[in-house]
């Protein structure tokens, strides 16, 4: 095994654009700090409707995301860890501004969301916190891991080039064999001075279909990888077994 990590992720709200990061510091059993700490709850159900005081987890369909509204893909996010602030563009102009650790920064940019995504059909956006969890796709506090030469071949196979951030994955890895990750199932890894377990395979839905510059659907992602490899997975998910700092250009290990 020769891999690397090539970069690091972490998305503060969730469906909307990463924070690229040199370093960061894990956890045993955590995510990445800061990590989906966010998300644009839409209230769909009004017998249990999410607010700032129901941080729990809730399932992706209670949010805003590209799956559903790939128009979130035209707004990048500047995400400020110190202040809570955070700043969204749009073609690289501000757009909206506001501290999300302030009911009144909140509300700009909950306006923002709600004439935004006015178009999507949706109702009453609001913006809250994970309390005691965050908001993955899986109720679970486990890391994703991309591996580049896996989506290589699938690019190849499909004849164009794939954006590695549709998979919204925390670690991307580089110099491995593709679908290495596949075989550490139910294993252990070490990457720089953290140990994970791998946990399971990541399921792939429409979101990937998002082309990220143009916010436009321009594959069917998981049918080709159903059509070429008989599954529609790309990553994995691993949880920390203790706490240590990673970053670019650190080792993998079995």
């Amino acid at each position: 095994m020769s891999g690397k990590i090539a970069a690091l992720h972490r998305f503060p709200v969730k469906g909307l654009s990463e924070d690229e990061m040199v370093q960061t510091k894990v956890t045993a059993g955590e995510l990445f700090p800061h990590d989906r700490r966010y998300g644009v709850a839409l209230s769909l159900d009004d017998s249990n409707p999410l607010t700032p005081a129901t941080g729990e987890w809730r399932p992706k369909r209670h949010f805003a995301m590209l799956a559903k509204s790939h128009r979130l893909a035209q707004l990048q996010t500047l995400y400020n860890e110190d202040t809570s602030l955070l700043t969204i563009l749009r073609k690289g102009r501000q757009v909206s501004q506001g501290k999300l650790n302030d009911r009144m920064g909140r509300i700009l940019l909950e306006q923002f969301f709600a004439s935004f995504l006015q178009s999507e059909g949706t109702d009453k956006p609001r913006l809250i916190e994970a309390q005691d969890q965050a908001f993955t796709d899986i109720p679970h506090r486990q890391i994703s891991l991309i591996n580049l030469a896996s989506v290589e071949e699938l690019a190849q196979k499909m004849g164009k080039e794939i954006d590695p951030k549709r998979f919204r994955g925390n670690i991307l890895v580089e110099g491995l064999a593709p679908w290495e990750e596949r075989e550490w199932i139910e294993s252990e890894i070490s990457i720089g001075p953290v140990r994970f377990r791998v946990e399971s395979n990541i399921g792939r839905c429409k979101a990937t279909n998002v082309n990220l510059e143009t916010a436009e659907l321009d594959m069917n992602i998981p049918k080709s990888l159903l059509d070429h490899y008989g599954h529609s997975q790309m990553g994995i998910y691993m949880t920390a077994l203790n706490d240590g700092i990673l970053q670019t250009g650190q080792a993998i290990k079995a």
